[in-house]
């Protein structure tokens, strides 16, 4: 499922407005937030366990 159309669902649950998923997308950048990945690794990742995930093929 589309995250955008998660988080849609999520404020029309708690505030009961409807958004588009592109209102949505609109409204979360002009807050900072951006769909991008973590900028570091955890200190307790374990690689054999990342690199058999990865090797399983991510979903």
């Amino acid at each position: 499922m589309d995250p955008r159309r998660l988080v849609a669902e999520l404020i029309r649950m708690f505030t009961g407005i409807t958004m588009t998923e592109q209102g949505v997308c609109k409204g979360l950048r002009r807050r900072g937030f951006s769909p991008q990945p973590p900028g570091r690794r955890s200190c307790r990742q374990d690689q054999a366990k990342v690199d058999a995930w990865l090797g399983a093929g991510s979903p």
